[in-house]
């Protein structure tokens, strides 16, 4: 959720892919990648929105579509 993004936001509107690190059990990690979709508007920003605390700004939020997954060096997609 986009509260206080801005140069962020250029960043995304820009073109700009992304990547998310995350840790699963037992300590094993993987790396998602693909671009970035800013949203203002739709089903998955309503969701987000209701979720977050009023007293933030909940500008926008931003969707990374997986087109590659790796653990470590390998690449699993």
């Amino acid at each position: 959720m986009d509260n206080y993004f801005n140069k962020t936001r250029e960043n995304i509107n820009g073109g700009s892919s992304g990547a998310f690190l995350f840790l699963s059990r037992p300590r094993k990690q993987y790396q998602a990648k693909g671009p970035l979709e800013y949203l203002t508007s739709g089903p998955v920003y309503e969701e987000l929105k209701a979720a977050v605390d009023t007293k933030h700004p909940r500008v926008g939020v931003v969707v990374l579509t997986v087109e590659e997954l790796y653990s470590g060096a390998e690449r699993l997609a």
